[in-house]
């Protein structure tokens, strides 16, 4: 009789989520990677134990079969030794009972370890059966519990990704509204500057242009005053040229030269003011 092999497919998951950036919980999904693992180990324990009794009920069966042949080569090897006419009836009738009892018992107890072996190996197999099947479910449901995970990471990133376009096209739009602004306000200070200065300006060239005329008109005064002050004097001179021409004439034998006095000085002055 054949025994079930060890099967190797019921084995701990290994699945690994790649890790991305906000896509999943790790701590739960590993709490739930490891009980998943958890649940296989149980069910391949339970598995290589019942493979294990499988193996022990057949090693029973084989040697109740090895008893059954050695009970018959028994009963082969009493049944050729020679025995005497009057006990041929009776031994053969006690032999042959206890054969058949010796022989019905191990053949009981051989047909009960075998069916409690293909029990065992039945119930095995079922076993292997359900892992496998749990197995492949807890398979499926991890790989869909990953795309899940998956589509919500790629929804989360979509929805990062829309929210930072939003908001930049916002802080671009707060920014050209601000340049817009600096801009304007800029500009603005720039017209009240040059209006302040051109103001100035002004204000410095007409100062300039009322003192410039001032200046004029107090130049011309000047020129004004120095021509009256020269025809004065010329008349002072064509005044006075005859009377020193007489004085000249009068006192040049003279020893000394005759001096105005003050008195004579101030009519002169007087005159000439006068003139």
């Amino acid at each position: 009789m054949t025994t079930p092999e060890a099967n190797t497919e019921v084995v701990p998951l290994k699945t690994d989520f790649d890790v991305v950036w906000r896509g999943y919980d790790r701590e739960q999904v590993q709490h739930y990677v490891a009980a998943v693992e958890q649940e296989l180990r149980m069910l391949t324990m339970d598995r290589d134990a019942a493979l294990a009794k499988a193996d022990s009920l057949a090693d029973r069966l084989t040697e109740a079969q090895s008893e059954i042949r050695a009970l018959q080569e028994k009963v082969d090897r009493i049944a050729r030794e020679p025995i005497s006419p009057d006990a041929l009836t009776e031994r053969m009738r006690r032999m042959v009972e206890l054969a058949q009892e010796e022989a019905k018992e191990i053949t009981e107890r051989a047909q009960a370890a075998a069916q409690q072996g293909w029990d065992t190996a039945r119930s095995a197999e079922e076993l292997m059966q359900r892992a496998r099947k749990r197995a492949h479910e807890l398979v499926t449901e991890a790989e869909q519990r990953r795309r899940e995970l998956d589509e919500q990471a790629a929804e989360l990133r979509r929805q990062m990704d829309e929210d930072f376009r939003i908001a930049l096209n916002k802080r671009r739009s707060e920014a050209v509204r601000q340049i817009a602004e600096e801009k304007a306000a800029a500009k603005a200070e720039a017209e009240r500057l040059v209006q302040e200065a051109t103001e100035q300006s002004r204000r410095m060239v007409a100062e300039a242009e009322r003192r410039v005329a001032e200046l004029e008109r107090h130049r011309a005064q000047i020129s004004s005053m120095l021509g009256e002050t020269m025809r004065l004097l010329d008349q002072a001179d064509t005044m006075l040229r005859p009377q020193q021409d007489e004085v000249e004439i009068r006192d040049v034998d003279a020893a000394d030269v005759h001096v105005p006095t003050m008195r004579e000085e101030g009519t002169v002055e007087e005159s000439v003011a006068a003139a």
